[in-house]
């Protein structure tokens, strides 16, 4: 009986899986707003198309570009999962440049000083398309530039 019970739960989580990710993607480049519409892409003054997206939080709209290029992980805590996304950060926190495990990923990665009191000129000198902090005051620094900045509370 148990075995027919993992294979019903097996099979169930296959579906479930399925459908969560079916109902991730979208069509088009274009931006993706809160009400889930796709609206026109983006183009830069290198005349490509950057299709962006649009995110919705608690600190209002920001438009993120949907295949950053140059990101700069303002904290530490998420420098492991912007590597495991395949996406090599240009600047970083120091802390993380102490981690063994990060040693090998890093080559040619800015240090942006200490996350609670970054560097926002060197940041700013990295020109990324990308920030990811959680940060408020390195929030606040920065979402009046030119560049997306991503806070995750």
């Amino acid at each position: 009986m148990s075995y027919f019970k993992f294979r019903a739960s097996a099979c169930l989580f296959i579906i479930s899986l399925m459908l969560v990710l079916s109902a991730c993607a979208t069509s088009g480049g274009g931006t993706v707003t809160e009400s889930g519409q796709s609206t026109a892409s983006k183009t830069t003054s290198t005349g490509y198309k950057a299709a962006t997206r649009t995110y919705e939080s608690d600190k209002g709209r920001i438009t993120l570009p949907e295949h950053p290029q140059r990101v700069v992980v303002a904290v530490g805590d998420y420098v492991g999962d912007v590597l495991a996304l395949g996406i090599t950060p240009v600047g970083a926190p120091d802390t993380v440049f102490d981690a063994p495990y990060y040693k090998k990923y890093l080559n040619g990665v800015a240090n942006i000083g200490d996350s609670s009191a970054l560097s926002l000129e060197k940041v700013i000198t990295l020109k990324p398309d990308l920030i990811i902090t959680y940060d408020e005051k390195a929030y606040e620094n920065l979402k009046n530039s030119t560049y997306s900045v991503y806070p995750i509370w």
